[in-house]
């Protein structure tokens, strides 16, 4: 058998050749449709991919939704099969268009099942995505932990600017935290967040706010934690004032809570100040962009 014909087969869970010439790439929204299952196949699939983890009963659905996931750019490939069995899904990419980055579309997860890497699927997917965005996106955006940015880069993605997710735990004796119907609007600078849309689109009994006259968080029960989406200082953008304003938000959380923060910046004296009053790096992360 030539060489690039060897390169081109796997051998599926039950030994059968796959031939990766004869892959499908198919959109989520053929997949709703025509899929007994509907969209439910990802979550297996995600697990497959992304490993296990304790997650929420119905958290696909709310992923969905909070990130504005299109159904038509989004897309899984997958492994025709013989007979009447199932197609083997092999890896999804899952696309957002949140209004607030437009004109960059946001990728929303993706992944390949480990023994498929390596072998062009992103790239493929990739392929589908570009054809598929609306043409109110011509750029795509996506999160690249440091030990991918060299695969990212691969793919034509080029660096933005680096993001942390902190993690510290409540102080306090029970937790003291607003309903959010109660904000008023929005003042001040930002300094660390998430979207707008998965804020708003997060369960309604999940959300909590947090206020001082010198700065707000918007939070969500993730689980056991409390994750801020959104933090803001009223009225200075001073970095060491933000740790400072933290450090009372942890006061009003019940004792030993998780507290995460989503999106502070990546550098060294944003960190210092947080670090110095017991925050921990949960994970980093380098925003990447690719133009179309």
């Amino acid at each position: 058998m030539p060489a690039d014909l060897c390169e081109s087969r796997e051998r599926g869970g039950d030994g059968a050749l796959l031939d990766s010439t004869k892959l499908e790439t198919v959109s989520l929204a053929h997949l709703a449709l025509t899929n007994p299952r509907g969209l439910a196949g990802l979550e297996p699939l995600f697990e497959r991919t992304h490993g296990g983890g304790a997650r929420n009963p119905g958290w696909l659905p709310i992923k969905l939704k909070r990130e504005c996931v299109d159904l038509n750019a989004s897309c899984v490939v997958r492994a025709p099969s013989a007979g009447d069995r199932d197609p083997t899904w092999l890896g999804f990419a899952l696309v957002g268009t949140p209004p607030s980055l437009a004109p960059c579309a946001r990728m929303s997860g993706m992944g390949v099942v480990p023994r498929y890497r390596g072998r062009g699927l992103a790239r493929r997917m990739l392929a589908h995505i570009q054809g598929a965005l609306p043409s109110t996106h011509d750029k795509l955006r996506c999160l690249s932990e440091p030990r991918n940015r060299s695969m990212y880069a691969h793919l034509g993605f080029q660096e933005s600017h680096h993001i942390a997710t902190l993690l510290h735990f409540g102080a306090g004796s029970n937790t003291a935290l607003a309903d959010p119907l109660d904000a008023r609007p929005g003042r001040g600078e930002i300094i660390a967040q998430w979207l707008d849309e998965t804020w708003v689109h997060s369960p309604v009994e999940s959300k909590r706010l947090w206020e001082t006259e010198d700065g707000r968080a918007y939070l969500t029960r993730e689980g056991c934690s409390l994750l801020v989406h959104r933090f803001e200082l009223a009225d200075t953008s001073e970095i060491e004032r933000g740790a400072l304003i933290l450090d009372q938000l942890r006061a009003s959380v019940e004792r030993d809570t998780p507290v995460l923060v989503y999106g502070w910046p990546d550098d060294p004296d944003a960190l210092r100040s947080v670090e110095r009053r017991g925050w921990q790096v949960a994970q980093r992360a380098c925003v990447m962009v690719r133009g179309y």
